[in-house]
């Protein structure tokens, strides 16, 4: 099922070429124009494998010509192969590194040549291609953790991954598509099982450089009008499971519940358990009225059926509360017992808290969560969703400030990055009036510990930690490399800064970049980067001027009560500037920007008041105005007063 699932993705794949027309062709032009130096690094590697690093290689292969039209090279493999197992052709008869070299990243053409090479009795391309594979494979667990989004491990294909999984002893239990970042971002997740254990995990991977590289999109921040997310979800749903789960997913987000559930219900008649879990959640909740309680149990029961460890863990928490069935504490017992040899018994404790937190169990169900997600930690797993739920509790005054402080060392001492990063922020307010070493100490070591992790609050911390020296050397350049990591996992307000620091640069190339950096941090709903975005539209910068577009994005940011926003709302407003003008409205929001703290909405009024423009005339109106604007340091203001 996955290789067909793979060959369709690559046909989308080549539609999307297709549909591009010129613009696909000047991206394979540029392709080809790196495919030297790839060439070059593959046959430095054949000479010494230790002289090129898997990093540099896979980041040629992304910019070569090879990921383009990738379902060709595919099934150009796939014949051969079907030739050769049909005795038409013998393995002497396949040039097999002209076949590799269709894709050097797709495994299985690797490991087809090694057969035939040890048939051939040719050792030295025996253990080069046996060296490749491995290598290929180090340097995608190497890539990462696999354990978040954040953290996941870098590949190409979907169908790569499904080759990975099985080298590396897993079977495949299902698959989803993990949207983020307003879902620009696409992680691909599996849900895999070891050989021999038996125990499940999920493998989070990225394959969106390669999605993107192929789809001829600029990069993995680009500023395409409907985002990967969408985009994959939308093409691929009637075709590829993950995909009509994402899509589902995207749907319920917009409380679109029957129509999300419609593309679960598609899904799971393919023996999908992750898109019955889906229908239980949204029976849980109440969204699907129209399914009985009988119905909505079948969907987990279906799901364990499956062996997905998750459907365990709801039927222990179905039967403990006396939902759907009659209260059954051995039952109960029994599936998280089942749920514990899967996954493992902390996770899946955490895994039960989680349910009652989402409050899918009914209203205020923090105790009991509470309760599973403290048996967790004893069993040695920390919960982010434990951390939060502390931190909430904090938040709102209902645990003392030195329990909480303590339970979030205790937590980040484990190793869980949220409370390293949590307990690492308590101590960055006190880092320039504190003259205690502890707090210094403190908040480098814990913050760099998140940051390690990858998660993309510490990476940006990290970054203004750098650019203003708190508890470290200032050091911009350190900065924004750390925000251009942050940025890379969506983290709004990082993409916000590296925006910035490309547009400083100068250049158009680099305004081009800082475009689609600004655009995707406002896709996130930054209320600055639509204000920013918004002055790009209105300038030209990285894009064409459009002074509609530009209005548009000052509106969202005064939406938000942002003042710069409702500043250059005003702006646009009174002087007619892309829209017609409406002077009430433009002293509306000159005043509201005048509260939010803009230094320029004061002087504007003022120049209304002194012309008697949309208001009476007024100068004693208008010198208040501009003193107002004169004491938030406006100098036009000032030399207006003096000279008066």
């Amino acid at each position: 099922m996955q290789n067909k699932y793979f060959h369709l993705v690559l046909v989308f794949i080549s539609l999307v070429f297709m549909m591009l027309g010129c613009a696909s062709n000047r991206v394979s032009e540029a392709g080809k124009q790196s495919d030297k130096h790839f060439n070059g690094l593959i046959n430095k590697y054949k000479t010494d494998p230790q002289s090129v690093s898997y990093q540099t290689l896979w980041s040629a292969y992304l910019k070569s010509s090879q990921p383009e039209q990738t379902v060709l090279k595919h099934d150009t493999y796939l014949a051969l192969l079907a030739k050769i197992k049909s005795k038409q052709l013998s393995c002497s008869d396949v040039d097999w590194e002209a076949i590799v070299g269709l894709n050097y990243w797709s495994i299985k053409p690797h490991l087809s040549a090694v057969e035939c090479y040890k048939q051939l009795d040719d050792q030295a391309k025996v253990d080069f291609h046996e060296g490749f594979v491995g290598f290929i494979l180090q340097g995608v667990f190497a890539s990462g953790y696999g354990e978040h989004y954040y953290d996941a491990y870098e590949a190409a294909s979907w169908g790569d991954v499904q080759d990975i999984l099985e080298l590396a002893g897993f079977k495949y239990i299902d698959t989803y598509l993990d949207l983020r970042g307003a879902n620009q971002g696409v992680y691909y997740v599996v849900v895999a099982e070891d050989v021999e254990t038996g125990v499940q995990r999920l493998f989070y991977f990225d394959n969106i450089e390669f999605i993107n590289r192929v789809m001829g999109n600029s990069g993995r921040i680009n500023s395409a009008e409907n985002s990967l997310g969408f985009t994959v979800a939308t093409s691929l749903a009637n075709s590829v499971g993950h995909a009509a789960i994402a899509l589902g997913d995207i749907l319920a987000a917009g409380e679109e519940y029957e129509a999300a559930s419609d593309w679960y219900l598609k899904t799971s008649l393919r023996d999908s358990p992750i898109a019955y879990m889906r229908l239980a959640r949204l029976c849980l909740k109440n969204r699907l009225p129209n399914y009985t309680e009988e119905a909505c149990l079948e969907f987990v029961t279906k799901a364990a059926e499956l062996e997905y460890f998750e459907a365990y863990v709801l039927l222990s928490g179905l039967y403990s509360e006396g939902i759907w069935v009659e209260k059954d504490p051995q039952l109960s017992h029994d599936f998280l017992q089942i749920a514990f040899n899967k996954f493992g018994k902390g996770q899946s404790l955490a895994d039960l808290a989680d349910f009652y937190i989402e409050e899918v169990f009914g209203e205020n169900r923090f105790k009991t969560a509470k309760k599973y997600y403290k048996r967790a930690v004893k069993e040695g797993y920390v919960s982010s969703s434990y951390v939060r739920l502390l931190s909430y509790q904090n938040a709102r005054k209902n645990i003392k400030e030195e329990e909480y402080y303590a339970l979030l060392k205790k937590l980040a001492d484990q190793g869980n990055a949220l409370a390293q990063f949590k307990y690492a922020a308590s101590f960055l307010g006190k880092l320039k009036s504190s003259k205690d070493p502890e707090v210094k100490i403190r908040a480098k070591k814990y913050m760099q510990l998140s940051a390690d992790q990858l998660l993309p609050q510490a990476l940006y911390a990290m970054g203004v930690m750098h650019e203003y020296g708190l508890g470290v050397d200032a050091d911009k350049s350190v900065a924004v490399d750390y925000w251009f990591a942050a940025g890379n996992r969506w983290h709004a307000a990082a993409q916000y800064e590296v925006a910035s620091y490309l547009r400083d640069k100068g250049g158009l190339k680099n305004e081009k970049k800082a475009f689609d950096w600004m655009y995707s941090a406002a896709r996130e709903g930054d209320d600055d980067a639509y204000v920013t975005l918004g002055y790009f539209y209105e300038h030209g910068t990285g894009t064409d001027q459009d002074l509609d577009k530009a209005y548009q994005y000052y509106m969202k940011a005064a939406a938000k009560d942002n003042a710069y926003g409702l500043y250059n709302v005003g702006y646009f407003l009174r002087y007619g500037k892309g829209v017609l003008i409406d002077l009430k409205q433009a002293l509306e929001y000159f005043l509201k920007a005048e509260a939010k703290g803009s230094r320029g909405a004061p002087y504007q009024i003022a120049l209304m008041y002194e012309s008697g423009i949309g208001v009476e005339k007024s100068i004693t109106q208008a010198k208040k105005w501009y003193q107002k604007a004169a004491d938030k340091g406006h100098s036009a203001s000032k030399l207006r007063l003096k000279n008066w």
